[in-house]
């Protein structure tokens, strides 16, 4: 089973190249903006949820790691689709992985690319029901950005707050912003005020949300 899954992402119009291009390249933010830190406050905001925005489920044999993830590439074709989300929800191992999107639909997935480090998975899914978001695939936007996600029971939120900063690690360049997501955010997308994906949500410390935006 393990090698037809793996002939049939190889075989699929979602070419690796493409999702390493996507996955690490296309959400690189720049430094020099990220060390400016932006003047504002922090806002919890009830909104509805974007279509592309969904929750993600992996089954253990003993419970469920609970996250948020974001659907950046959809094929051609429209059958095939590609969900961006947070790698430590694989930490203890994949199960049974399933993407649920806010029209209720649910779709099982396979994971295809993980990098620990920078704290990114990559999902396939098949006959994705909304188009991808957009990839800001140039600099961050100066001001406030956006983080969203489902929360540890299912509802939606965003918190946007300035930026603060970026912190550093090995393979990781992280952005810091003004306000606290939820367990269960980890995952879901930060936005710029475009709308455009620019980092995916880990953590959360002293009021301070933490989004990757991939290995440098």
């Amino acid at each position: 089973m393990k090698n037809n899954l793996q002939t049939q992402f190889l075989e699929s119009e979602l070419a690796i190249a493409a999702v390493a291009a996507l996955v690490w390249s296309l959400l690189g933010l720049s430094l020099e903006v990220l060390g400016r830190p932006a003047v504002g406050h922090c806002q919890s905001v009830q909104t509805a949820p974007n279509a592309a925005s969904c929750r993600v489920h992996n089954q253990l044999s003993g419970g469920a790691n609970v996250g948020s993830g974001t659907l950046i590439d959809v094929t051609a074709s429209g059958e095939r689709g590609l969900v961006l989300t947070c790698a430590h929800l694989f930490t203890e191992g994949t199960g049974q992985v399933v993407v649920e999107f806010p029209n209720g639909k649910c779709h099982g997935a396979l994971v295809v690319a993980i990098d620990q480090q920078a704290d990114l998975a990559a999902l396939e899914i098949a006959r994705p029901p909304a188009l991808a978001v957009e990839v800001n695939q140039q600099t961050a936007a100066v001001g406030n950005l956006t983080a969203c996600g489902f929360g540890p029971t299912g509802a939606y939120r965003c918190v946007a707050g300035p930026v603060l900063g970026y912190s550093e690690s090995p393979g990781q360049t992280s952005v810091r912003i003004g306000g606290a997501v939820r367990s269960g955010d980890s995952g879901g997308g930060v936005f710029d005020n475009r709308g455009r994906l620019v980092a995916v949500v880990w953590g959360e410390s002293g009021g301070v949300t933490y989004a990757s935006t991939g290995g440098r």
